[in-house]
C-alpha cells in the first residue's frame, strides 16, 4: 500500500511547494517540508497505535480461533491505510528536507546514498527482530515496537528543526504549468523568435517566482517559448501582467524541466517493475529448491535479506570508497554523473536477470534428471544469492542516481515534486510488474499449454520469462541512452542568498 501513496503526494505537492531562499520563521508560516514531515510521522504513530489496539489481546491458540468482530476488522484496515499514507508521504518529503541541508552537490549525493542504505537497514531490523516476535504470535508487541520507533523519530525531528535549514511554502507550480500551456496555445500562430533575448523576462535579479533563481533559456521544446513572446495585445490589454497570456522565461523553463524528466521516469518505471520480481518470482524459484542449511530450513522469502544487506552495505561503501577512487582516477575531482550511475545500474540489473535465467535453466535441467517429479530438486537455494546481490548493487546505482538526478535537475521551487516523482516510479512499476506477469501468462497458456509461469514451476519455463525481462531492460537501456545523449541540463543564474534570507 505504501507505493500507492506516492501519486497522492504528487497531487498534494502540486498545491503546495516550497521556495528556495525564503526561510520559515517561528512567527510565520511553518516550512513546507517540516509540516509534511510532522504530519507524516504523526500518521505513523497513530496508525501503529491503532494497529496495536486492533490486535490486542492476541489469541495465539489456533484451535480456539475466533473471527474478529466487524468493528475490530474496520479498525485494523483503517490503521493499515493510515500507516501506508504516513510512510509513503514521509519518504519523499524527508528526502528533500534532508538534501536541503547540504550546499555542496557531492554532499547531497552522499546523503542520497546513506538515505537508501539506512532505509534498508531499518528493513533488516523489521524483518528480523520485529518479525521474530510477530511470528511467535506477539503481533501487538511488534506493532507497539513500531509505535515507539515512530515516536522516537518524531522527537528527533523536533529536536533538529530549530537548527535546520527550512523554506516556506511556495506557490502553486501546477497553476504555473497550466499558465504556460494556455499561453502557448493562445499564441500557437505566433512565431517564436530565434533570439532568446526577445522573450519576456523580468529585469530584476530575482525571477518572478519569488525566492527562486532565474532559469536560463534552453533550445528544446521551442513551441513552449511562444508563451513568453510579447505581442501587442499583451502590452495594451494586460500591461504584461496576465500570466495566462504572457509567461516569463523562467516559468516556461520550469515546464521544460518537467518534460525532460518524464522520459527518465518512464525508464525508472520499467527498472522498478523488473526489480520487484525479487519479492515474487525469485521467492517462487527458491521454493522449488533445497532450502536446508544443516538442520535449519530457510524460508524462501528470507533470501531477500541478501538484497537488503547488499544495499545497506554498498550505499556507504560507494560514497566513502568507490566515489573517492573514481575522483582520483579521473584526476578532475569529479564523480560520475547521475545519468552515468543510472545507466550502469540498468546494465547490472540486466546481468542479474541473466544470472537468474541461467540458474533457472540449470535447475530445470537438474530437475529433469530426477526419477520422479515428486522428489524435490537437490539444487541449493544459495544459488539464488548472486542474483539478489547483483540487484542490490543495481538499486544503489540506479535508485540513488535517479533521486540525485531528479533533485538536481528540478527547478528551485519544484524540488519536492522531483523527489516524489522519482519515488512514484516504484508505484507505477509495481502495477507494470503485475501486468507483465499477467500478459505473459495469458499469452503462453493458449493452445492448452501450461505456460511459462505455472503454479508448478517444474512444468513451466520461468527462464524464458527472465530472458524476456533481460530484453525489456535492454530496450529500456537503449531508450535511456538516447534520452541521456540529447538531455539538456538545467542552467540557472548565479544567485546567493544574503544573510537576512538564511536561517
Amino acid at each position: 500500500m505504501e507505493p500507492l501513496t506516492y501519486p497522492i503526494m504528487l497531487a498534494i505537492l502540486c498545491m503546495w511547494e516550497r521556495e528556495r531562499g525564503v526561510p520559515a520563521t517561528r512567527e510565520g508560516t511553518p516550512a513546507n517540508n517540516v509540516t509534511f514531515s510532522h504530519s507524516s510521522l504523526s500518521s505513523l504513530i497513530q496508525g501503529f497505535a491503532l494497529l496495536s489496539l486492533s490486535v490486542s489481546p492476541t489469541n495465539t491458540d489456533a484451535s480456539s480461533y475466533q473471527k474478529p468482530s466487524s468493528g475490530r476488522a474496520l479498525l485494523f484496515f483503517s490503521a493499515l491505510y493510515i500507516v501506508a499514507l504516513g510512510h509513503g508521504s514521509f519518504q519523499p518529503i524527508s528526502l528533500t528536507y534532508g538534501a536541503d541541508q547540504f550546499d555542496v552537490p557531492g554532499d547531497k549525493t552522499t546523503f542520497f546514498n546513506l538515505y537508501l542504505g539506512l532505509t534498508n537497514f531499518g528493513m533488516v531490523i523489521s524483518s528480523t527482530v520485529i518479525a521474530y516476535f510477530e511470528n511467535n504470535g506477539s503481533w501487538a508487541l511488534g506493532f507497539w515496537m513500531c509505535t515507539v520507533a515512530a515516536v522516537i523519530s518524531f522527537l528527533i525531528l523536533l529536536a533538529g528543526v530549530p537548527i535546520s535549514q527550512q523554506y516556506r511554502p511556495g506557490g502553486n507550480f501546477l497553476s504555473r504549468i497550466a499558465q504556460v500551456v494556455v499561453a502557448a496555445f493562445l499564441k500557437c500562430r505566433v512565431a517564436a523568435p530565434s533570439n532568446s533575448n526577445e522573450l519576456y523576462e523580468i529585469p530584476h535579479d530575482i525571477s518572478a517566482i519569488r525566492g527562486s533563481r532565474k532559469i536560463l533559456h534552453s533550445e528544446n521544446f521551442r513551441w513552449l517559448d511562444k508563451a513568453a513572446v510579447i505581442t501587442g495585445n499583451d502590452v495594451l490589454q494586460t500591461n504584461l501582467s496576465d500570466r495566462w497570456r504572457l509567461c516569463t522565461v523562467t516559468q516556461v523553463e520550469e515546464v521544460k524541466c518537467v518534460c525532460r524528466l518524464l522520459p527518465f521516469w518512464v525508464c525508472a518505471v520499467f527498472f522498478n517493475a523488473i526489480l520487484l520480481q525479487m519479492s515474487t518470482l525469485f521467492t517462487e524459484q527458491g521454493d522449488m529448491m533445497d532450502n536446508h542449511f544443516g538442520t535449519f530450513r530457510i524460508p524462501p522469502a528470507s533470501m531477500n535479506l541478501f538484497n537488503v544487506l547488499t544495499v545497506t552495505l554498498a550505499s556507504p561503501i560507494y560514497s566513502w570508497i568507490v566515489a573517492p577512487c573514481i575522483r582520483w582516477y579521473r584526476r578532475d575531482g569529479k564523480d560520475i554523473t547521475s545519468l552515468q550511475r543510472m545507466g550502469v545500474g540498468l546494465v547490472v540489473s540486466m546481468v542479474a536477470m541473466s544470472v537468474a535465467a541461467l540458474v533457472e535453466m540449470k535447475r530445470l535441467r537438474q530437475e529433469a534428471k530426477q526419477e520422479s517429479q515428486e522428489i524435490p530438486v537437490s539444487m541449493s537455494i544459495f544459488w539464488l544469492v548472486p542474483q539478489y546481490v547483483l540487484q542490490g548493487f543495481a538499486q544503489v546505482l540506479f535508485v540513488c542516481g535517479h533521486m540525485d538526478f531528479n533533485y538536481s535537475q528540478s527547478p528551485d521551487a519544484m524540488r519536492s515534486f522531483g523527489s516524489c516523482l522519482a519515488l512514484s516510479s516504484l508505484a507505477v512499476g509495481s502495477f507494470l510488474s503485475t501486468l507483465l506477469v499477467s500478459i505473459v501468462t495469458d499469452l503462453t497458456i493458449q493452445g492448452g499449454n501450461v505456460g511459462w509461469i505455472p503454479e508448478d514451476l517444474n512444468q513451466g519455463h520461468l527462464d524464458y520469462f527472465y530472458w524476456l525481462l533481460v530484453g525489456v531492460l535492454g530496450c529500456t537501456l537503449f531508450a535511456f541512452l538516447i534520452c541521456a545523449h540529447w538531455y539538456t541540463y538545467i542552467q540557472v543564474e548565479n544567485w546567493q542568498l544574503d544573510d537576512s534570507e538564511e536561517q
